[in-house]
């Protein structure tokens, strides 16, 4: 198996991989992602966690915090970066795209309402009004600096929902 590494071959920025010359890796590494997602039968694996992790109990993502999640961690962790919706939209956003299964539209969907405010703040981490991404997601609210990457990765998760809109159409 080889990951191909050249920015041509990732697509949109290196977003995606793409993996040559085995036909089974797309799939192997969508199983990665798939505990947690409606209806899923697959068998739960250590590395099929994503989801299911990042999936808090009222069925919004409530991403690892800035110094990570062990294995004992219950409940909100802080401070929760943007750039981890992001990942997740891309990701299930080429599963969608890879396999043709509606339910990976739920972590895209995800995604975008923790930007929009259900989070575990319920604070709202993109500004509409100028397209600026705040820093970081807090306990009692938000981190209200609005840099590059926080910026871009609420961006790109736009541009992820759109795009999963524009396939349902």
């Amino acid at each position: 198996m080889r990951i191909c590494e050249d920015p041509q071959e990732l697509g949109r920025g290196g977003r995606r991989v793409r993996v040559a010359g085995d036909d089974n890796a797309a799939v192997a590494t969508l199983d990665h992602l798939e505990l947690g997602v409606a209806g899923s039968d697959a068998a739960p694996k250590p590395e099929q966690l994503l989801l299911g992790l990042e999936t808090g109990p009222y069925g919004h993502l409530s991403l690892a915090g800035t110094n990570g999640r062990g294995p004992d961690d219950e409940g909100s962790l802080w401070d929760q970066q943007p750039i981890e919706a992001a990942a997740i939209a891309a990701a299930c956003l080429e599963a969608v795209r890879i396999t043709g299964d509606p339910r990976w539209a739920t972590g895209v969907n995800q995604a975008w309402a923790w930007f929009t405010g259900d989070n575990d703040s319920a604070t709202a981490m993109y500004d509409p009004s100028d397209g600026a991404g705040y820093d970081g997601l807090e306990r009692d609210g938000r981190n209200e600096n609005c840099g590059a990457e926080s910026t871009l990765a609420a961006l790109s998760t736009l541009q992820d929902i759109r795009a999963l809109s524009a396939m349902a159409t």
